[in-house]
């Protein structure tokens, strides 16, 4: 937080960037709990 208040720019920069990186990781954790699910659903169909 320091480096926010001190140099908001730079902060804001930083924050953009790893919101970029967590939004990344979760759409990718998303696809992945879609693929074991669809996975799941037709092992117990079988």
């Amino acid at each position: 937080m320091k480096l926010i208040e001190a140099n908001s720019e730079l902060g804001v920069k930083i924050l953009l960037n790893l919101s970029e990186l967590l939004l990344g990781r979760l759409k990718q954790c998303n696809q992945d709990v879609i693929r074991l699910t669809t996975a799941l659903s037709i092992a117990l169909s079988k």
